[in-house]
């Protein structure tokens, strides 16, 4: 895939920036030893992290049901009733 936007989770302040962002190639290689999968033309140097990078999906009723299935299937397997559980990831900075 050629000249795709870079980011997913910025918040544009108009049209024209939104239809100006940073773009990128997409060049997927898959290891079949190990099932990893990388963007070979990866650039680092077209990321911006900055304030208006929104990766919350907190407000997602897919992502809650997934997440609560993934909290019951953790109950039920190391039998963790009455305990806490979080998710920690990578994401907002």
């Amino acid at each position: 895939m050629l000249d795709v936007p870079v980011h997913c989770n910025l918040l544009w302040t108009s049209q024209d920036a939104a239809r100006h962002c940073p773009r990128g190639d997409i060049k997927l290689a898959f290891c079949p030893v190990c099932g990893f999968i990388t963007n070979l033309v990866f650039d680092s140097v077209r990321l911006e992290y900055a304030q208006r990078y929104e990766n919350s999906l907190f407000y997602s009723p897919r992502f809650q049901d997934y997440a609560r299935s993934q909290a019951a299937r953790l109950i039920q397997r190391y039998d963790l009733h009455g305990k806490d559980i979080i998710e920690i990831g990578c994401g907002h900075i």
